[in-house]
């Protein structure tokens, strides 16, 4: 009951959020803005259990919108990067990005799947239909 709640709760701010004017002009990313929709999903879809990126990049990449990069070192743990752009075409899309490599962090970190496009990645499909959200390959 709890959970749905939150997902009623976060279906009602995203509706806020992205039905004001502004959500559909150019969205320029800001670490204040990963970090407070990173917490809001966190503990909305994935109940606290997400640790953290182990680092943040705006940066221009080529050919994705956004990625998680693994970094594995022999003697230390792996360290997982999150890498955004410094713009979207609208908010939504950030936030859907955003999303996306969230799910690619819980694949890797808490489930150790491979983080692929797979079954696991999948699942939150409905989740995110609830929302509002799409779930981009």
């Amino acid at each position: 009951m709890k959970r749905k709640r939150r997902h009623i709760k976060l279906k009602r701010k995203l509706q806020k959020v992205l039905g004001r004017p502004s959500a559909e002009n150019t969205y320029y990313t800001t670490m204040h803005g990963i970090n407070w929709w990173y917490e809001t999903y966190n503990y909305s879809l994935f109940d606290n259990k997400l640790p953290k990126f182990d680092y943040i990049k705006i940066k221009r990449i080529h050919g994705a919108i956004g990625q998680v990069v693994n970094y594995d070192y022999e003697t230390k743990e792996t360290k997982y990067h999150l890498e955004m752009l410094p713009k979207y075409a609208t908010k939504r899309v950030f936030l859907e990005t955003l999303v996306h490599e969230m799910i690619h962090l819980y694949q890797m970190k808490v489930k150790e799947d491979t983080g692929n496009h797979n079954k696991l990645f999948y699942s939150f499909k409905p989740k995110l239909q609830f929302l509002g959200l799409e779930l981009s390959r």
